[in-house]
């Protein structure tokens, strides 16, 4: 839409915003990813921050982190227009996965070189370290990823 300067706009029913590059993209993505989760088509609903949140997450899971920040910002800004200023509050939301532990051959390759030390007591930190982080691994598995937090 054409603003009164000749500026492109982005949602009409907040006081015509200034669109960014990458706010009209962000408003298409989110407004395709609510009405596929039935958020009710209203700016009310789609520019609540819960819901920006989820779409960052979980509708652009595989977009690179820079993608997903750049968007949220875009949306929040308008959220922002819409709801006022976001409060401080967790995502409700988990963080990203743990890395995968070491495979045995890894564990093998650093257990190598642990004992390849040529002072005794480096030596001897090296190896408990690996050994540290073998357990620690195989109780994660253990407790289904609880012991890697």
């Amino acid at each position: 839409m054409a603003g009164p300067g000749g500026e492109d706009t982005a949602g009409a029913g907040l006081g015509m915003l200034p669109a960014g590059r990458v706010t009209v993209p962000a408003l298409r993505g989110l407004s395709r990813f609510a009405d596929a989760r039935g958020v009710p088509a209203d700016w009310e609903f789609w520019l609540d921050y819960d819901v920006i949140e989820a779409f960052c997450v979980a509708g652009l899971a595989g977009r690179a982190p820079a993608t997903r920040g750049t968007c949220r910002s875009a949306l929040y800004r308008l959220a922002e227009a819409a709801h006022g200023p976001a409060g401080q509050r967790a995502t409700p939301f988990p963080g990203a996965r743990a890395p995968a532990p070491y495979s045995p051959a890894e564990r093998a390759e650093l257990a190598a070189v642990a004992a390849a030390q040529r002072d005794p007591a480096k030596r001897s930190s090296a190896l408990a370290m690996v050994v540290c982080r073998h357990r620690r691994g195989a109780a994660a598995r253990r407790a289904g990823g609880a012991a890697r937090r």
